[in-house]
């Protein structure tokens, strides 16, 4: 599910666990991942996990400095990079590539 910058800000102030792939979409290495991505959330969903995915285009027209300024201080620097969250907290960081079962593995210790 692609967030706006409205709902990415409820999400990082929610207890949900879920993941969010930051990304732009004018950047092609930004695009390649997206449908492992997809994959990763599907395979969620399919075995009843509580971990959400979720995908936020820094591109996007809903973005305001309040967003970025929230994304930085979040450590994301570089994109494409996803961040895995828990309980309202940044549980950890990847600048992304990687496999889809490293990925699954991670969204799997929340």
């Amino acid at each position: 599910m692609e967030l706006s910058s409205e709902q990415l800000k409820y999400k990082l102030q929610s207890n949900e666990k879920f993941m969010v792939y930051i990304y732009g979409r004018f950047d092609a290495c930004c695009l390649h991942p997206i449908p492992i991505i997809d994959r990763v959330e599907n395979k969620l969903r399919e075995s009843n996990s509580p971990v959400n995915v979720y995908k936020y285009d820094l591109n996007s027209d809903g973005h305001d400095d309040i967003t970025l300024t929230l994304i930085r201080s979040l450590g994301v620097r570089n994109m494409p990079t996803l961040l895995f969250f828990a309980e309202g907290k940044l549980m950890d960081k990847e600048i992304i590539y990687m496999k889809e079962n490293e990925i699954l593995a991670k969204a799997n210790k929340l």
